[in-house]
């Protein structure tokens, strides 16, 4: 009857149900750390990453994802603000092995191309490019108005275009590179190509923004546009790398205008006395206030065009690291400090990244373990200080932005990659004498799991889907035994590792 045939279909459903969560747990990385906190948090913010970005989802994550409050309107109309947020939400999948998350976003801005189109028409007078506005609906049109921050900020787009080429990345999908990222990505690069124009002898952004900084006038307005803002020069430089690398693989010519912008581009503006050079903001502008967009710092994390082991270069960053921090973390907001704990995570930092966390835990998470926008209290950061006043009962916000960039910055300080190279527990605190990680990806469709006793490394393994190189650092351990093929020897590292598909390797400590 048709009551037990309703039965027998909530029984299928639920097998499926149970088969699918199965299926994600069995693939997503495990960690082990001494931190009981960690453990749980990361455990749980698969849970939500899970629910928020399912694959079979009609549309993607947006700020608060499936969980947006009964009782009071959605802050920022629960909308897509594609100036780092909904970036962070996803980054988690790539690292977790869960690409097949991102296709409901792919597939939601793929379908409102042509309003992308219709922006760069209207911005540009360009018919071949693409710009979205920071803050979307699920139909590309903005929300929230429009300002210089909303409509000339390219590194949303250019941001965007970043996580299709890290698609490729991770799955080596040449498909979906040539149908899908290929067209993104070259209609993104179209826009800042129309942007560029000559200027003492090179190429400059004549006006953009670095993500909602404005710097206070004495006339009581606020500056928030200026010339090649070191956040935009950054993502110029990482789309015209990922498409000279996407034309190669395609065996598609290269446009020379890429190359030009390699050559010609500055890679960040400098501001400064001589020696004391550091990252700018834009042209003229030093980081001179507290600001929640760490965007300046962009060429080391998200978008890693800085050159490895350059003097001239690690002696600014060392300026622009230390100017940060005394610049403070009063206006930081919940998804900020993961942000900061990678930032220094990238550059070697071992013990601040993990303090960093441990503050973000008593400021920003509630009970329940969601980030909130606004901090628990007052005392160590002011942010939106009118707002975080307000009873809690009835203004809290719940973002997924920081649940997500949180456990992202778990995992980078186990494993990253920066500049080509993949660091195994590059910026592990010394009151984590034990930890390990299983299963972790990293881009090329390498799948890596290692182990740490007694304050050492002790134990990489390396498996390879596709085949191809993998260059490997240990910053604890300058040699180790390579275990490949039924052989072992010693190798020192930074080593270069290359693996057959399928094929497993080990390095012993």
């Amino acid at each position: 009857d048709d009551r037990a045939a309703g039965a027998l279909d909530d029984a299928g459903a639920l097998a499926r149900h149970d088969a699918w969560w199965r299926n994600y747990w069995d693939n997503c990385p495990d960690i082990d750390l001494p931190s009981d906190f960690l453990r749980t948090f990361y455990r749980y913010a698969l849970f939500k990453f899970a629910a928020a970005t399912n694959p079979h989802s009609p549309l993607p994550a947006g700020l608060q994802g499936p969980w947006i409050e009964e009782y009071q309107l959605a802050p920022w109309s629960g909308d897509y603000h594609f100036n780092v947020n909904i970036q962070q939400i996803y980054t988690l999948g790539f690292a977790t092995g869960n690409t097949a998350h991102f296709l409901p976003l792919f597939d939601m801005i793929d379908g409102f191309k042509e309003v992308l189109a219709h922006n760069a028409r209207v911005l540009h007078g360009i018919d071949d490019g693409l710009t979205c506005i920071h803050a979307v609906d699920d139909r590309g049109y903005a929300c929230g108005g429009i300002s210089a921050g909303s409509s000339i900020d390219h590194a949303v787009t250019g941001w965007m275009a970043q996580i299709y080429w890290l698609y490729y990345q991770h799955t080596l999908d040449v498909d979906f590179l040539r149908e899908r990222a290929w067209p993104f990505m070259v209609g993104t690069m179209r826009v800042y190509e129309e942007m560029l124009e000559e200027h003492e002898g090179r190429l400059s952004i004549p006006i953009s923004i670095s993500a909602e900084y404005a710097q206070p006038l004495p006339d009581g307005r606020r500056q928030n546009v200026g010339r090649d803002p070191s956040y935009q020069l950054a993502c110029c430089h990482m789309l015209a790398r990922a498409l000279i690398e996407a034309a190669a693989i395609l065996e598609r010519p290269a446009s020379p205008r890429w190359h030009e912008i390699e050559a010609r581009l500055p890679a960040y503006t400098l501001i400064g006395e001589p020696g004391e050079e550091r990252i700018a903001i834009w042209e003229g502008q030093d980081l001179a206030i507290c600001h929640r967009h760490h965007s300046h710092l962009g060429a080391i994390y998200p978008f890693d065009t800085l050159p490895l082991g350059d003097p001239v270069v690690d002696a600014v960053v060392d300026n622009s690291l230390d100017h940060w921090i005394l610049r403070g973390m009063g206006q930081w907001s919940e998804w900020c400090i993961p942000w900061a704990a990678i930032l220094q995570a990238r550059l070697g930092l071992t013990e601040s990244p993990r303090v960093l966390l441990e503050i973000w835990r008593e400021v920003f998470l509630n009970e329940g373990l969601a980030t909130a926008y606004l901090p628990r209290f007052r005392g160590l950061t002011a942010h939106r200080r009118a707002d975080l006043l307000k009873p809690k009962e009835t203004h809290e916000i719940m973002q997924l932005d920081g649940t997500m960039a949180g456990a992202t910055a778990i995992l980078e300080l186990l494993i990253h990659t920066r500049g080509g190279v993949t660091r195994v527990f590059p910026a592990v605190s010394e009151q984590w004498p034990e930890a390990s990680f299983q299963g972790v990806r990293v881009p090329g469709g390498f799948v890596v799991s290692a182990n740490r006793s007694a304050g050492r490394t002790t134990r990489v393994e390396v498996q390879s889907h596709h085949g191809g190189t993998l260059r490997l650092e240990v910053p604890d351990r300058p040699t180790m035994r390579l275990r490949q093929a039924g052989q072992e020897h010693e190798v020192s590292l930074p080593v270069t590792l290359g693996l057959a598909a399928g094929e497993r390797v080990e390095l012993l400590g």
